[in-house]
């Protein structure tokens, strides 16, 4: 008898060590999307990038149509960008990403810029209809 108690508390462990929970999973989701971001600006690709942005994006007064922009200029400015997720944090339906973002140009790295403190573009989700994607502070104006 104590032999099955022992294989059945030992498998309890065993399941209860290796199931990953719901903020575990979110932040895998927004770490992917972070991922793709980098993918769509290595390959010149701001469709890419601007896919993970929801329609209703706002940050410091700027919308979709100048984030698109913005992102286009960045690529043409730098050759490649590096991605560092030190921290997320999530809050019911929103999220806020800590990052260190690298920039290369063909001589030179520029950083790290932290987010949300600089490119905080890339700081604010939320979840909506089942997927997450970047929001934006929300802010009208410039912080």
């Amino acid at each position: 008898m104590y032999k099955y108690i022992l294989i059945i508390v030992s498998l309890v462990l065993i399941s209860c060590s290796t199931s990953t929970s719901e903020s575990d999973i979110q932040k895998s989701q927004i770490s992917d999307i972070l991922i793709h971001i980098e993918e769509g600006f290595n390959e010149f690709n701001a469709d890419k990038i601007i896919s993970y942005f929801h329609t209703d994006f706002l940050f410091d007064g700027k919308n979709l149509t100048n984030i698109y922009y913005d992102w286009q200029d960045r690529m043409t400015l730098y050759s490649m960008i590096k991605i560092e997720i030190l921290d997320i944090e999530l809050q019911d339906d929103y999220a806020t990403a800590y990052l260190k973002i690298y920039f290369y140009d063909t001589n030179n790295r520029y950083g790290p810029f932290l987010t949300p403190e600089m490119y905080g573009d890339l700081a604010y989700f939320f979840y909506d209809k089942g997927q997450w994607q970047l929001f934006g502070n929300q802010s009208p104006d410039k912080q």
